[in-house]
């Protein structure tokens, strides 16, 4: 079944993706709303209208080829015709590459891909980063208590990021604090670096002392390091929003894209004369209370993200005929 007819019943199947992934959380309300409106079935196995594909399995890793350290990965994809279903079948469903890791779409096999990739010369791809899924009200939806594609600072709505806040930061005590589960040579080295500042303490799997809750945390501490596991245009995951949303100063490494990210609300790794001007920027925060509440009040995003491309990418790939047609 190809060219779906908007107000049908469409199979829709979710393949490989991270744990805890709840389609209902963003990509469903967004089949659901203009211009699809489509009546929406999720089904696990079987046969599906629609494949959204992610890479969070040892079968899908295997069709990823590094090219190189903090590089992007490229991954080879599939063709069409090397897939089928259970049955044996060959699969003519709409097939969508999705991911939430710096790994550059694949180029062939797919009827669309949403990727953190800015390539706008890859056909068929659309700038989709993680952090905008955390985010319903841009497709119409409700804010949600249940777990969705990430848990973010309570659940903080997508305004709270384009206001200013109290600039709590400078009133705290406690220094930095860091959560993580991999251990990336430059966030250590980073950690390491600011230590010669005042202690940093540092949560998660990588260090046996994982939590249940980030915010519960984060909320003690003037600085939160919340690196990016790469830095790559456009790759931007929940990290900094957490680091915000919970009151500290992010000390971050990435690269915005589209410039929706306000620089003045935190501290770059990226922007900063290296290691040294970062450790640099942090001491002069600490040693001044003033600017510590003024860098921490500032606004986070500087306007909201538009899915107007990725409508556009999936529209086209939902009403395209199949080839067989």
């Amino acid at each position: 079944m190809r060219g779906l007819d908007p107000g049908a019943v469409v199979k829709v199947s979710f393949v490989d993706f991270w744990p805890g992934f709840d389609p209902h959380a963003f990509l469903i309300p967004l089949l659901r709303s203009a211009p699809f409106h489509f009546e929406v079935q999720v089904v696990k196995g079987g046969k599906a209208d629609i494949e959204f594909h992610s890479v969070f399995s040892p079968s899908a890793k295997r069709f990823v080829e590094g090219v190189g350290r903090r590089a992007r990965r490229l991954a080879t994809g599939r063709t069409t015709g090397s897939l089928g279903w259970a049955d044996g079948s060959i699969s003519d469903a709409i097939r969508i590459w999705l991911t939430g890791e710096n790994i550059r779409p694949p180029f062939q096999g797919w009827d669309a891909t949403l990727s953190f990739d800015p390539d706008s010369q890859i056909a068929g791809n659309a700038y989709f980063p993680l952090w905008w899924q955390m985010f319903p009200e841009l497709i119409g939806a409700r804010q949600s208590a249940r777990p969705g594609i990430v848990k973010i600072s309570k659940f903080l709505p997508l305004d709270t990021f384009l206001m200013a806040r109290n600039g709590e930061a400078g009133q705290r005590t406690k220094f930095a604090c860091a959560i993580i589960s991999n251990p990336e040579p430059t966030r250590m080295r980073a950690i390491r670096a600011l230590q010669e500042l005042g202690p940093v303490d540092v949560f998660g799997r990588v260090t046996g002392q994982p939590i249940s809750d980030k915010f519960e945390v984060l909320r003690e501490y003037q600085f939160a390091v919340c690196f990016e596991s790469d830095a790559y245009p456009g790759y931007v995951t929940e990290k900094l929003f957490d680091a915000w949303g919970a009151g500290c100063i992010p000390l971050w490494w990435g690269l915005d894209r589209g410039s929706h990210l306000n620089s003045k609300a935190f501290v770059n790794l990226a922007s900063s004369a290296g290691l040294d001007g970062l450790v640099a920027e942090v001491k002069r925060l600490r040693n001044d209370r003033d600017a510590r509440a003024e860098m921490s009040s500032r606004r986070l995003l500087l306007q909201r993200p538009s899915l107007d491309s990725a409508r556009a990418i999936l529209f086209h790939a939902l009403m395209k005929p199949s080839e067989k047609d």
